[in-house]
């Protein structure tokens, strides 16, 4: 079984990797076919990674779009994440996308997110969990963070 898995992120790897120089040779100019036998796969597949690359923008501006007509509207993330069912992590991207400028408060490139309690330590990012960890919102701005407590984020109870 362990195998099996092994195999199964390696066929998984690997098929990112032939999709990563489809989209660069692509770039580059190259025909399907010219693509096809430099990989050493079919134009089929060529013509797949790139109706894929397509279809996957597209979903990606459609989420941005949402979210950005819901921020308008008022919405805070939470409420953009119930409504809409979207991945928390997709919503704080297109939520703050642009708008992190490097020279705006004392906190501004995160340098105190990455020890704090209330980050999101599932994820591998360092956003802010505060509010789903304590159902209450955040009383200020990550540039300018007043909630800051340094600790592991595994040690702290979730409040129900």
């Amino acid at each position: 079984m362990k195998y099996a898995e092994e195999t199964k992120q390696e066929v998984n790897r690997m098929r990112k990797k032939t999709k990563e120089i489809v989209y660069e040779l692509n770039a580059q100019g190259k025909s399907r076919k010219e693509i096809a036998q430099i990989i050493g796969i079919t134009e089929d597949s060529v013509r797949y990674h790139l109706r894929n690359k397509k279809k996957n923008h597209q979903k990606i501006c459609e989420k941005k779009m949402v979210v950005e007509k819901l921020k308008a509207q008022g919405k805070t993330i939470q409420e953009i994440v119930e409504v809409t069912g979207y991945n928390k992590s997709t919503v704080r991207y297109h939520y703050f996308y642009g708008q992190i400028k490097k020279d705006q408060g004392s906190n501004a490139d995160r340098h105190l997110c990455k020890t704090c309690k209330w980050r999101d330590e599932k994820s591998g990012s360092i956003w802010c969990d505060y509010y789903w960890k304590t159902k209450k919102s955040r009383p200020c701005e990550a540039e300018n963070c007043s909630v800051y407590e340094k600790g592991d984020p595994d040690l702290v109870k979730v409040e129900e």
